[in-house]
């Protein structure tokens, strides 16, 4: 498919990198209002694009860092003085985002992230940041996909509630911002998107001991959601130890707290009964 610029530039949309480009002039401005950038601030978008937010983000800060992994794009926006002369352009597949030297160079000053991301690896991502750079990050605004947005901000006794929920709320204080419907877009999507502002949570309740502890547990609970959780997860733990945690011992996965997972989590590793 063939995308159209301003009757000059020819850019061709690759299916595989997920690209979806907003262009609806009265959703950019909301959205710039919401993030409220000062000039100071130290910003990264991912993924760029045809500079729809782009350009209007230098505008109001100083420089801007912005990964991209389309060296067409890369080419596009390089044309624009503005873009060359105040963001930095990072050509990098953001799955696989190594950000230390970024913020190590920025004395390990906090981060604001905006990124409107492929639906398809959108959760890789989010996952990538919030555990292994989240206290490096001040807040982030993501345009993603409605049914992703919606398990991450699920509460539990919910049918969308799950490890992602888990995880990401353990983290991070989510709110919706607001719905974009599919005609807004180029090419137009099969879904709606959520705009979400995530911002992590200044104390976190409940240190937890070792994350990949947290993932093994949460994988074992919602293998079969049907499933009472005592029967998912009874090789780890004991009747007594749930009812110490006050687990019913017949809830099902989606119906235990956050904050139960968590103490579950260190429980294991204080038991230290795998090497996971």
């Amino acid at each position: 498919m063939i995308y159209i610029i301003k009757k000059k530039y020819k850019f061709y949309i690759k299916k595989k990198l997920g690209q979806h480009f907003l262009f609806n002039k009265k959703i950019i401005n909301k959205i710039i209002k919401y993030l409220n950038f000062n000039f100071n601030d130290l910003v990264l978008e991912i993924g760029p694009g045809l500079g729809s937010l782009t350009f209007n983000i230098v505008k109001k800060i100083n420089k801007l860092y912005a990964i991209e992994i389309d060296k067409n794009i890369v080419n596009f926006l390089n044309n624009n003085y503005i873009i060359r002369k105040k963001v930095i352009l990072i050509t990098q597949n953001a799955i696989y985002l190594n950000l230390k030297k970024l913020f190590l160079k920025n004395n390990q000053n906090l981060f604001k992230i905006i990124g409107n991301l492929p639906y398809n690896v959108s959760t890789k991502i989010i996952l990538n940041l919030v555990i292994n750079y989240i206290y490096n990050i001040k807040n982030m605004y993501f345009m993603i996909q409605k049914e992703l947005a919606e398990r991450i901000m699920a509460k539990n006794n919910t049918k969308k509630y799950g490890r992602l929920s888990i995880i990401m709320q353990y983290y991070c204080k989510i709110y919706k911002l607001m719905e974009i419907l599919p005609k807004n877009f180029k090419p137009i999507p099969k879904v709606n998107s959520y705009f979400i502002k995530l911002v992590p949570h200044k104390i976190i309740f409940l240190n937890i001991l070792n994350i990949n502890m947290i993932k093994y547990i949460t994988n074992k609970s919602f293998n079969n959601r049907r499933k009472i959780l005592n029967n998912n997860i009874k090789f780890l733990f004991n009747n007594k130890e749930l009812l110490n945690l006050n687990i019913n011992l017949n809830s099902r996965a989606e119906n235990i707290s956050v904050k139960k997972y968590y103490k579950l989590s260190n429980l294991l590793f204080y038991k230290n009964k795998y090497n996971i």
